[in-house]
Protein backbone atom coordinates (compact mmCIF):
# COMPACT_ATOMS: atom_id res chain seq x y z
CA UNK A 1 0.00 0.00 0.00
CA UNK A 2 2.86 2.35 -0.01
CA UNK A 3 2.72 2.16 -4.07
CA UNK A 4 -0.67 2.77 -4.19
CA UNK A 5 -3.94 3.09 -2.52
CA UNK A 6 -6.89 0.84 -1.94
CA UNK A 7 -8.66 2.18 -5.16
CA UNK A 8 -4.84 1.08 -6.77
CA UNK A 9 -5.38 -1.99 -5.30
CA UNK A 10 -8.42 -2.55 -7.00
CA UNK A 11 -7.44 -1.51 -10.58
CA UNK A 12 -3.95 -4.03 -10.19
CA UNK A 13 -6.22 -7.12 -8.99
CA UNK A 14 -8.44 -6.30 -12.75
CA UNK A 15 -5.71 -6.40 -14.46
CA UNK A 16 -4.16 -9.39 -13.13
CA UNK A 17 -7.70 -11.17 -14.01
CA UNK A 18 -7.62 -9.59 -17.01
CA UNK A 19 -4.21 -10.16 -18.44
CA UNK A 20 -3.78 -13.63 -16.47
CA UNK A 21 -3.27 -15.83 -19.48
CA UNK A 22 0.31 -13.55 -20.46
CA UNK A 23 0.78 -13.77 -16.88
CA UNK A 24 0.50 -17.50 -16.30
CA UNK A 25 2.76 -18.25 -19.47
CA UNK A 26 5.48 -16.09 -18.25
CA UNK A 27 5.08 -17.55 -14.45
CA UNK A 28 5.18 -21.32 -16.88
CA UNK A 29 8.12 -20.20 -18.93
CA UNK A 30 10.21 -19.28 -15.94
CA UNK A 31 9.10 -21.29 -13.68
CA UNK A 32 13.01 -23.24 -13.93
CA UNK A 33 15.17 -20.41 -13.54
CA UNK A 34 12.28 -18.56 -11.08
CA UNK A 35 10.80 -15.60 -12.52
CA UNK A 36 12.12 -13.36 -9.78
CA UNK A 37 15.55 -13.97 -11.84
CA UNK A 38 13.90 -13.26 -14.88
CA UNK A 39 12.26 -10.05 -13.88
CA UNK A 40 15.62 -9.20 -12.68
CA UNK A 41 17.21 -9.64 -16.02
CA UNK A 42 14.22 -7.93 -18.35
CA UNK A 43 14.12 -5.04 -16.14
CA UNK A 44 18.54 -4.88 -16.24
CA UNK A 45 18.75 -5.40 -12.83
CA UNK A 46 21.93 -6.25 -11.20
CA UNK A 47 21.79 -9.61 -8.99
CA UNK A 48 20.59 -9.08 -5.23
CA UNK A 49 20.07 -5.63 -5.85
CA UNK A 50 17.12 -3.85 -3.53
CA UNK A 51 16.13 -0.66 -3.43
CA UNK A 52 17.72 -0.06 -0.06
CA UNK A 53 21.14 -1.44 -1.45
CA UNK A 54 20.37 0.81 -4.59
CA UNK A 55 20.01 3.90 -2.34
CA UNK A 56 22.93 3.60 -0.34
CA UNK A 57 25.26 3.68 -3.24
CA UNK A 58 24.27 7.32 -3.40
CA UNK A 59 26.04 8.65 -0.32
CA UNK A 60 28.35 9.84 -0.34
CA UNK A 61 28.42 11.38 -3.74
CA UNK A 62 30.63 10.26 -6.13
CA UNK A 63 33.70 11.89 -6.80
CA UNK A 64 32.23 14.25 -3.90
CA UNK A 65 33.96 13.45 -0.29
CA UNK A 66 31.96 14.79 2.92
CA UNK A 67 35.20 17.50 3.26
CA UNK A 68 33.19 18.71 -0.16
CA UNK A 69 29.88 18.50 1.01
CA UNK A 70 31.32 21.08 3.96
CA UNK A 71 32.74 23.42 1.63
CA UNK A 72 30.14 23.54 -0.49
CA UNK A 73 27.72 24.16 2.04
CA UNK A 74 29.81 27.29 3.07
CA UNK A 75 30.75 28.42 -0.42
CA UNK A 76 27.12 28.68 -1.14
CA UNK A 77 25.98 30.68 1.95
CA UNK A 78 28.64 32.76 1.61
CA UNK A 79 28.27 33.60 -2.23
CA UNK A 80 25.50 31.89 -3.45
CA UNK A 81 22.13 32.93 -4.44
CA UNK A 82 18.48 31.36 -3.81
CA UNK A 83 19.26 28.07 -5.97
CA UNK A 84 22.62 27.33 -4.39
CA UNK A 85 21.58 27.39 -0.98
CA UNK A 86 18.41 25.32 -1.53
CA UNK A 87 20.88 22.84 -2.82
CA UNK A 88 23.77 23.54 -0.11
CA UNK A 89 20.83 22.77 2.42
CA UNK A 90 19.46 19.61 0.63
CA UNK A 91 23.49 18.31 1.10
CA UNK A 92 23.27 19.11 4.60
CA UNK A 93 20.02 17.34 5.03
CA UNK A 94 21.11 14.26 3.40
CA UNK A 95 24.57 14.15 5.68
CA UNK A 96 22.39 13.63 8.71
CA UNK A 97 19.66 11.62 7.13
CA UNK A 98 21.02 8.13 8.19
CA UNK A 99 18.04 6.02 6.52
CA UNK A 100 19.62 5.58 2.45
CA UNK A 101 16.05 5.50 0.99
CA UNK A 102 14.64 9.20 2.35
CA UNK A 103 18.52 10.30 1.83
CA UNK A 104 18.59 9.44 -1.33
CA UNK A 105 14.60 11.00 -2.20
CA UNK A 106 16.47 14.74 -0.54
CA UNK A 107 19.19 14.62 -2.63
CA UNK A 108 16.49 13.91 -5.71
CA UNK A 109 14.68 16.96 -4.75
CA UNK A 110 17.42 19.36 -4.09
CA UNK A 111 20.12 18.35 -6.78
CA UNK A 112 17.61 17.24 -9.43
CA UNK A 113 14.95 18.39 -11.72
CA UNK A 114 11.48 17.27 -10.87
CA UNK A 115 10.68 17.18 -14.53
CA UNK A 116 13.11 14.94 -16.27
CA UNK A 117 14.84 13.86 -12.90
CA UNK A 118 18.15 15.43 -14.68
CA UNK A 119 20.88 17.32 -13.41
CA UNK A 120 19.86 21.28 -13.18
CA UNK A 121 22.06 23.83 -15.36
CA UNK A 122 25.56 25.12 -13.73
CA UNK A 123 24.11 28.14 -12.82
CA UNK A 124 21.51 26.53 -10.15
CA UNK A 125 24.35 25.23 -8.72
CA UNK A 126 27.00 27.68 -8.48
CA UNK A 127 27.07 31.70 -9.74
CA UNK A 128 29.89 33.54 -11.13
CA UNK A 129 31.53 34.63 -7.69
CA UNK A 130 31.02 31.23 -6.11
CA UNK A 131 33.01 29.33 -9.54
CA UNK A 132 35.81 32.29 -9.57
CA UNK A 133 36.27 31.00 -5.44
CA UNK A 134 36.83 27.20 -5.88
CA UNK A 135 35.72 26.29 -9.90
CA UNK A 136 37.31 22.49 -9.04
CA UNK A 137 34.66 22.15 -6.00
CA UNK A 138 31.75 23.10 -8.55
CA UNK A 139 32.92 20.73 -11.52
CA UNK A 140 32.83 18.14 -9.06
CA UNK A 141 29.56 18.80 -8.01
CA UNK A 142 28.12 18.64 -11.33
CA UNK A 143 29.90 15.24 -12.05
CA UNK A 144 28.46 14.20 -8.65
CA UNK A 145 24.74 15.38 -9.85
CA UNK A 146 24.48 13.36 -13.28
CA UNK A 147 26.00 10.19 -11.37
CA UNK A 148 22.99 10.55 -9.10
CA UNK A 149 20.64 10.88 -11.64
CA UNK A 150 21.85 7.28 -12.99
CA UNK A 151 21.80 5.93 -9.21
CA UNK A 152 17.98 7.42 -8.90
CA UNK A 153 17.13 6.21 -12.25
CA UNK A 154 18.28 2.59 -10.88
CA UNK A 155 16.52 3.18 -7.69
CA UNK A 156 13.12 3.25 -9.26
CA UNK A 157 14.42 0.45 -11.56
CA UNK A 158 14.50 -1.73 -7.99
CA UNK A 159 11.38 -0.01 -6.86
CA UNK A 160 9.62 -1.18 -9.91
CA UNK A 161 11.35 -5.02 -9.25
CA UNK A 162 9.62 -5.13 -5.67
CA UNK A 163 6.67 -3.82 -7.10
CA UNK A 164 6.00 -6.08 -10.32
CA UNK A 165 7.48 -9.15 -7.91
CA UNK A 166 4.74 -8.58 -5.14
CA UNK A 167 2.27 -7.97 -7.95
CA UNK A 168 3.28 -11.43 -9.56
CA UNK A 169 3.38 -12.94 -6.06
CA UNK A 170 -0.55 -11.78 -5.24
CA UNK A 171 -1.31 -12.60 -9.53
CA UNK A 172 -0.02 -16.08 -8.85
CA UNK A 173 -2.27 -16.56 -5.81
CA UNK A 174 -5.39 -14.37 -7.23
CA UNK A 175 -5.37 -16.25 -10.66
CA UNK A 176 -5.13 -20.16 -9.36
CA UNK A 177 -8.19 -19.13 -7.17
CA UNK A 178 -9.85 -17.57 -9.82
CA UNK A 179 -9.56 -20.97 -12.01
CA UNK A 180 -10.42 -23.01 -9.09
CA UNK A 181 -13.53 -21.25 -8.82
CA UNK A 182 -14.64 -21.21 -12.32
CA UNK A 183 -14.17 -24.61 -12.54
CA UNK A 184 -15.96 -25.73 -9.13
CA UNK A 185 -19.14 -23.74 -10.69
CA UNK A 186 -18.41 -24.93 -14.27
CA UNK A 187 -17.61 -21.21 -15.68
CA UNK A 188 -16.13 -19.47 -18.56
CA UNK A 189 -15.50 -16.17 -18.87
CA UNK A 190 -14.89 -14.39 -22.29
CA UNK A 191 -11.08 -14.59 -22.03
CA UNK A 192 -11.42 -18.43 -21.68
CA UNK A 193 -13.43 -18.37 -25.28
CA UNK A 194 -10.43 -16.52 -27.12
CA UNK A 195 -7.61 -18.61 -25.37
CA UNK A 196 -9.13 -21.63 -25.62
CA UNK A 197 -10.71 -21.00 -29.34
CA UNK A 198 -6.83 -20.50 -30.12
CA UNK A 199 -5.23 -23.68 -28.32
CA UNK A 200 -8.23 -25.91 -30.47
CA UNK A 201 -7.09 -24.00 -33.65
CA UNK A 202 -3.04 -24.84 -32.71
CA UNK A 203 -3.27 -28.27 -31.21
CA UNK A 204 -1.52 -30.68 -32.68
CA UNK A 205 -3.81 -34.05 -34.65
CA UNK A 206 -7.26 -32.00 -34.08
CA UNK A 207 -6.32 -28.49 -35.30
CA UNK A 208 -5.95 -29.69 -38.68
CA UNK A 209 -9.43 -31.45 -38.79
CA UNK A 210 -11.05 -28.72 -37.31
CA UNK A 211 -9.51 -26.24 -40.02
CA UNK A 212 -10.80 -28.83 -42.68
CA UNK A 213 -14.46 -29.06 -41.16
CA UNK A 214 -14.35 -25.02 -41.08
CA UNK A 215 -13.14 -24.62 -44.67
CA UNK A 216 -16.53 -26.04 -45.68
CA UNK A 217 -18.48 -23.11 -43.79
CA UNK A 218 -15.84 -20.11 -44.22
CA UNK A 219 -15.79 -17.83 -46.96
CA UNK A 220 -15.42 -14.57 -46.40
CA UNK A 221 -13.82 -12.99 -42.97
CA UNK A 222 -14.73 -9.39 -41.53
CA UNK A 223 -12.48 -7.73 -38.47
CA UNK A 224 -13.98 -4.58 -37.52
CA UNK A 225 -12.40 -2.33 -35.24
CA UNK A 226 -8.87 -4.23 -35.62
CA UNK A 227 -7.25 -1.45 -33.92
CA UNK A 228 -8.74 -2.75 -30.71
CA UNK A 229 -8.07 -6.57 -31.76
CA UNK A 230 -5.88 -8.82 -28.90
CA UNK A 231 -2.70 -10.90 -29.81
CA UNK A 232 -4.43 -13.74 -29.13
CA UNK A 233 -7.79 -12.68 -31.31
CA UNK A 234 -4.99 -11.99 -34.10
CA UNK A 235 -3.75 -15.55 -33.91
CA UNK A 236 -7.40 -17.27 -34.22
CA UNK A 237 -7.74 -14.73 -37.49
CA UNK A 238 -3.99 -15.97 -38.74
CA UNK A 239 -5.72 -19.61 -38.16
CA UNK A 240 -8.58 -19.30 -39.74
CA UNK A 241 -6.93 -17.91 -42.65
CA UNK A 242 -4.06 -19.48 -43.33
CA UNK A 243 -5.51 -21.87 -46.54
CA UNK A 244 -6.96 -18.45 -47.56
CA UNK A 245 -3.86 -18.20 -49.63
CA UNK A 246 -2.04 -20.66 -49.85
CA UNK A 247 -4.45 -22.25 -52.45
CA UNK A 248 -5.24 -25.42 -50.43
CA UNK A 249 -8.75 -25.56 -50.03
CA UNK A 250 -11.63 -28.41 -50.04
CA UNK A 251 -13.50 -25.77 -52.23
CA UNK A 252 -12.56 -24.07 -55.55
CA UNK A 253 -14.00 -20.79 -54.53
CA UNK A 254 -11.51 -17.15 -54.03
CA UNK A 255 -11.95 -16.58 -50.42
CA UNK A 256 -11.23 -13.08 -48.79
CA UNK A 257 -10.74 -11.34 -45.82
CA UNK A 258 -12.05 -8.21 -45.24
CA UNK A 259 -10.48 -5.50 -42.21
CA UNK A 260 -11.43 -2.57 -41.05
CA UNK A 261 -9.50 -0.41 -38.82
CA UNK A 262 -7.73 2.75 -37.42
CA UNK A 263 -5.15 3.39 -35.15
CA UNK A 264 -5.98 7.15 -34.10
CA UNK A 265 -9.18 5.52 -32.84
CA UNK A 266 -7.72 2.69 -30.89
CA UNK A 267 -9.43 2.04 -26.79
CA UNK A 268 -5.65 1.32 -25.70
CA UNK A 269 -5.07 -1.66 -23.67
CA UNK A 270 -9.21 -2.98 -24.53
CA UNK A 271 -8.91 -6.63 -23.92
CA UNK A 272 -5.22 -6.74 -24.06
CA UNK A 273 -5.24 -5.17 -27.51
CA UNK A 274 -1.91 -4.03 -28.84
CA UNK A 275 -2.99 -0.88 -31.67
CA UNK A 276 1.12 -1.80 -33.09
CA UNK A 277 -0.40 -5.31 -33.96
CA UNK A 278 -2.85 -4.15 -36.56
CA UNK A 279 0.34 -2.85 -38.45
CA UNK A 280 1.96 -5.73 -38.09
CA UNK A 281 -0.81 -7.62 -39.30
CA UNK A 282 -1.56 -5.77 -42.42
CA UNK A 283 2.24 -6.14 -43.26
CA UNK A 284 1.65 -9.92 -42.86
CA UNK A 285 -1.59 -10.36 -45.13
CA UNK A 286 0.06 -7.94 -47.48
CA UNK A 287 3.26 -10.68 -47.72
CA UNK A 288 0.70 -13.78 -47.58
CA UNK A 289 -1.44 -12.31 -50.26
CA UNK A 290 1.59 -12.02 -52.48
CA UNK A 291 3.10 -14.73 -52.18
CA UNK A 292 -0.09 -16.79 -52.37
CA UNK A 293 -0.69 -14.59 -55.72
CA UNK A 294 -3.70 -13.14 -54.36
CA UNK A 295 -4.57 -9.44 -54.72
CA UNK A 296 -4.19 -7.04 -51.89
CA UNK A 297 -5.75 -3.92 -51.77
CA UNK A 298 -5.18 -0.97 -48.74
CA UNK A 299 -8.05 1.52 -48.91
CA UNK A 300 -7.08 4.79 -47.17
CA UNK A 301 -10.23 6.65 -46.12
CA UNK A 302 -9.05 10.71 -46.18
CA UNK A 303 -12.41 12.50 -46.95
CA UNK A 304 -14.04 13.81 -43.19
CA UNK A 305 -17.68 14.38 -43.79
CA UNK A 306 -17.76 16.03 -40.09
CA UNK A 307 -15.33 19.04 -40.25
CA UNK A 308 -14.45 21.78 -42.57
CA UNK A 309 -11.08 22.15 -44.61
CA UNK A 310 -9.78 25.32 -41.79
CA UNK A 311 -10.24 22.46 -39.01
CA UNK A 312 -8.82 19.37 -40.86
CA UNK A 313 -5.76 21.48 -41.86
CA UNK A 314 -5.29 22.75 -38.18
CA UNK A 315 -5.06 18.92 -36.86
CA UNK A 316 -2.43 18.01 -39.86
CA UNK A 317 -0.45 20.82 -39.09
CA UNK A 318 0.19 19.51 -35.50
CA UNK A 319 0.75 15.90 -36.81
CA UNK A 320 3.35 17.32 -39.60
CA UNK A 321 5.61 17.47 -36.79
CA UNK A 322 7.03 13.96 -36.85
CA UNK A 323 7.61 13.79 -33.17
CA UNK A 324 3.39 14.35 -32.60
CA UNK A 325 2.59 11.81 -35.88
CA UNK A 326 4.68 8.78 -34.00
CA UNK A 327 1.92 7.81 -31.60
CA UNK A 328 -0.71 8.17 -34.58
CA UNK A 329 0.54 4.87 -36.39
CA UNK A 330 3.12 2.49 -36.35
CA UNK A 331 3.37 2.11 -40.35
CA UNK A 332 4.34 5.67 -40.17
CA UNK A 333 1.44 7.05 -42.51
CA UNK A 334 1.49 10.31 -43.70
CA UNK A 335 -1.87 11.85 -41.62
CA UNK A 336 -3.52 13.82 -44.58
CA UNK A 337 -7.70 15.13 -44.18
CA UNK A 338 -9.73 16.09 -46.95
CA UNK A 339 -12.76 17.93 -46.07
CA UNK A 340 -16.39 16.64 -48.21
CA UNK A 341 -17.44 20.26 -46.73
CA UNK A 342 -16.34 22.54 -49.54
CA UNK A 343 -16.45 25.72 -49.25
CA UNK A 344 -17.76 26.12 -45.80
CA UNK A 345 -16.11 28.06 -43.21
CA UNK A 346 -14.13 27.01 -40.12
CA UNK A 347 -12.17 28.50 -36.93
CA UNK A 348 -10.07 27.01 -34.74
CA UNK A 349 -9.10 29.30 -31.56
CA UNK A 350 -6.05 28.12 -29.16
CA UNK A 351 -6.32 29.09 -25.26
CA UNK A 352 -3.97 29.14 -22.73
CA UNK A 353 -4.12 26.43 -19.96
CA UNK A 354 -5.94 27.44 -16.99
CA UNK A 355 -3.68 26.62 -14.04
CA UNK A 356 -5.18 25.23 -10.89
CA UNK A 357 -4.81 28.40 -7.91
CA UNK A 358 -5.61 25.85 -4.61
CA UNK A 359 -5.83 22.09 -4.83
CA UNK A 360 -9.61 21.05 -4.80
CA UNK A 361 -10.78 19.86 -1.39
CA UNK A 362 -12.88 16.40 -1.17
CA UNK A 363 -16.69 17.56 -0.79
CA UNK A 364 -17.70 16.01 2.72
CA UNK A 365 -21.15 17.47 2.98
CA UNK A 366 -24.47 15.24 2.92
CA UNK A 367 -26.20 18.21 1.23
CA UNK A 368 -23.82 19.01 -1.42
CA UNK A 369 -24.88 18.66 -5.09
CA UNK A 370 -23.26 16.11 -7.49
CA UNK A 371 -21.73 18.60 -9.91
CA UNK A 372 -20.52 20.92 -7.28
CA UNK A 373 -16.77 21.96 -8.26
CA UNK A 374 -14.85 25.17 -6.21
CA UNK A 375 -15.67 28.21 -7.77
CA UNK A 376 -12.03 29.55 -8.15
CA UNK A 377 -10.97 25.76 -9.39
CA UNK A 378 -10.02 25.64 -12.65
CA UNK A 379 -12.95 23.50 -14.31
CA UNK A 380 -15.00 26.75 -13.25
CA UNK A 381 -12.84 29.28 -14.71
CA UNK A 382 -12.96 27.23 -17.91
CA UNK A 383 -16.71 26.65 -17.90
CA UNK A 384 -16.80 30.55 -17.54
CA UNK A 385 -15.28 31.12 -20.31
CA UNK A 386 -16.54 29.02 -22.50
CA UNK A 387 -20.11 29.96 -21.33
CA UNK A 388 -19.42 33.65 -22.51
CA UNK A 389 -18.07 32.90 -25.90
CA UNK A 390 -21.58 30.77 -26.50
CA UNK A 391 -23.29 33.36 -24.88
CA UNK A 392 -21.56 35.92 -27.67
CA UNK A 393 -22.37 33.98 -30.49
CA UNK A 394 -25.76 32.72 -30.13
CA UNK A 395 -28.57 35.61 -31.03
CA UNK A 396 -25.51 38.01 -32.34
CA UNK A 397 -23.01 35.83 -34.85
CA UNK A 398 -24.27 34.40 -38.21
CA UNK A 399 -24.14 30.67 -39.81
CA UNK A 400 -23.96 29.96 -43.53
CA UNK A 401 -27.08 27.56 -44.15
CA UNK A 402 -26.13 24.75 -47.45
CA UNK A 403 -28.30 26.86 -49.64
CA UNK A 404 -26.71 30.06 -49.11
CA UNK A 405 -28.52 31.66 -47.01
CA UNK A 406 -27.54 33.16 -43.56
CA UNK A 407 -29.19 33.27 -40.36
CA UNK A 408 -28.40 33.98 -36.84
CA UNK A 409 -26.84 31.23 -34.60
CA UNK A 410 -29.35 29.48 -32.59
CA UNK A 411 -27.84 27.54 -29.15
CA UNK A 412 -29.32 24.19 -30.61
CA UNK A 413 -26.51 24.87 -33.42
CA UNK A 414 -23.74 24.54 -30.54
CA UNK A 415 -22.33 21.31 -29.51
CA UNK A 416 -19.65 21.13 -26.68
CA UNK A 417 -17.46 18.12 -27.58
CA UNK A 418 -15.65 17.15 -23.78
CA UNK A 419 -13.10 14.03 -23.22
CA UNK A 420 -15.51 12.80 -20.55
CA UNK A 421 -18.40 13.73 -18.69
CA UNK A 422 -16.86 14.81 -15.41
CA UNK A 423 -17.81 17.51 -13.20
CA UNK A 424 -16.63 20.25 -16.18
CA UNK A 425 -19.20 19.13 -18.22
CA UNK A 426 -22.45 19.68 -15.47
CA UNK A 427 -20.66 22.95 -14.20
CA UNK A 428 -20.62 24.54 -17.73
CA UNK A 429 -24.29 23.63 -18.67
CA UNK A 430 -25.32 25.34 -15.40
CA UNK A 431 -23.37 28.06 -16.16
CA UNK A 432 -25.03 28.49 -19.15
CA UNK A 433 -28.30 28.11 -17.35
CA UNK A 434 -27.42 31.00 -15.26
CA UNK A 435 -29.97 34.42 -15.82
CA UNK A 436 -31.31 32.15 -18.91
CA UNK A 437 -28.45 33.01 -20.33
CA UNK A 438 -28.63 30.42 -23.50
CA UNK A 439 -30.94 27.04 -23.41
CA UNK A 440 -29.27 24.36 -22.91
CA UNK A 441 -29.55 20.61 -22.78
CA UNK A 442 -28.95 19.07 -19.71
CA UNK A 443 -26.74 16.12 -18.54
CA UNK A 444 -28.09 13.11 -19.17
CA UNK A 445 -25.30 11.35 -17.02
CA UNK A 446 -24.22 11.49 -13.12
CA UNK A 447 -21.75 8.93 -11.46
CA UNK A 448 -23.82 8.66 -8.00
CA UNK A 449 -20.43 6.62 -6.18
CA UNK A 450 -19.28 9.93 -6.59
CA UNK A 451 -21.61 11.16 -3.66
CA UNK A 452 -19.92 11.23 -0.19
CA UNK A 453 -23.82 10.18 0.92
CA UNK A 454 -23.76 6.99 -1.45
CA UNK A 455 -19.93 6.44 -0.67
CA UNK A 456 -20.79 5.94 3.00
CA UNK A 457 -24.06 3.90 2.38
CA UNK A 458 -21.63 1.66 0.41
CA UNK A 459 -18.78 1.96 3.34
CA UNK A 460 -22.01 0.64 5.41
CA UNK A 461 -22.61 -2.23 2.82
CA UNK A 462 -18.99 -3.27 2.69
CA UNK A 463 -18.87 -3.69 6.63
CA UNK A 464 -21.85 -5.88 6.76
CA UNK A 465 -19.96 -8.23 4.18
CA UNK A 466 -16.78 -8.26 6.19
CA UNK A 467 -16.83 -7.22 9.41
CA UNK A 468 -13.07 -7.22 9.52
CA UNK A 469 -12.56 -4.25 7.01
CA UNK A 470 -11.23 -1.32 9.39
CA UNK A 471 -11.07 0.92 6.84
CA UNK A 472 -14.91 0.93 5.86
CA UNK A 473 -15.46 1.01 9.21
CA UNK A 474 -13.77 3.91 10.11
CA UNK A 475 -15.38 5.74 7.45
CA UNK A 476 -18.80 4.89 8.28
CA UNK A 477 -18.05 5.82 12.00
CA UNK A 478 -17.05 9.24 10.92
CA UNK A 479 -20.24 9.99 8.44
CA UNK A 480 -23.43 11.21 9.83
CA UNK A 481 -24.65 7.95 10.50
CA UNK A 482 -22.98 7.50 13.39
CA UNK A 483 -20.98 10.49 13.56
CA UNK A 484 -18.14 10.52 15.81
CA UNK A 485 -14.97 12.91 15.57
CA UNK A 486 -11.38 12.19 14.81
CA UNK A 487 -10.35 12.02 18.41
CA UNK A 488 -13.28 9.35 19.30
CA UNK A 489 -12.42 7.36 16.82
Amino acid sequence: MSIADETGLDRLLNDLIQNRTAIRRFLATSRERGYEAVLAQSLGLEPGATVASTAARAWPLAGFSPGDVKAYIDLANDKGGSKAQGCAYALGLAAREEDPVKRLIILREGLLKATDEAPYAESTYANKDMRNRDAGLIDRLIGATGWLARIWQDYKTARLYGATLSALILGERLIDNYEALKKERSFLDFEDFITRTEALLKKEGIGPWVHYKLDQGIDHILVDEAQDTSPAQWEIIRSLTEDFFAGESARALNRTIFVVGDEKQSIYSFQGARPERFAEERSLTKRRAEEGERAFRPINLHVSFRSTEDVLTAVDRVFADPANARGLSAMGDPVVHVSNRIGQAGRVDLWETIAEETSAEEDEDWLAPFDRVAERSAAAELARRVAASIEAMAGKQTVVERDGSVRLIRPGDILVLVRKRDAFALTLSRELKKGGRVAVAGADRLVLSSHIAVQDLMALGRFLILTEDDLSLAALIKSPLVNLDEDAL
